[in-house]
């Protein structure tokens, strides 16, 4: 059990750190100048394309907070999750229809660095190309992406499900 939300954001970013070894895959903390700000946003790039961004919200336990949080992500990522401490997990899968609903993520993640997911979402194509565009370019101030103009290409389902699954084995 993580003792503060803190502890929880240095676990999951050594897990991420970790995992992601090729150079196509790429993520960052609490990006700002969105409609929210993500604790962690993982996108896959091309020199032209942004091809998929996946939007991470972690709490320790509050997981209605959580999923109003991790709704607003959609605004600028193809899929979202919340991702509580695996020690608080039961509540949030006795609501798992609410996030059936709103097709948002639940993972659970533990101090052993186990990632569980729970339900997956449907990718769709993000919200608002207003808010896309401002992460394009806050990603471009930090130098995780080429200048220039860049587009989203929505990716099929089974390819988010490839790139989770990759990423929770070490495959990246």
């Amino acid at each position: 059990m993580f003792d503060t939300e803190l502890r929880m954001h240095k676990y999951f970013g050594d897990f991420l750190e970790e995992r992601i070894c090729n150079k196509s895959i790429d993520y960052d903390y609490e990006v700002e100048n969105l409609f929210g700000i993500p604790d962690y946003v993982l996108f896959e790039k091309t020199d032209k394309n942004i091809k998929y961004v996946i939007s991470i919200e972690l709490k320790l336990k509050n997981w209605k907070q959580g999923i109003i949080q991790a709704f607003r992500y959609k605004n600028f990522s193809n899929d979202v999750y919340l991702i509580l401490d695996n020690e608080n997990i039961k509540p949030a899968l006795k609501g798992i229809e609410k996030f059936k609903k709103y097709n948002v993520g639940l993972a659970s993640f533990d101090t052993n660095k186990n990632l569980y997911i729970h339900y997956t979402p449907s990718p769709e194509k993000p919200h608002s190309n207003f808010y896309m565009n401002n992460l394009i370019n806050e990603l471009q101030k930090k130098s995780k992406l080429f200048p220039g103009k860049l587009k989203l290409k929505l990716w099929e389902k089974k390819e988010s499900k490839k790139l989770i699954k990759k990423i929770k084995s070490n495959g990246y």
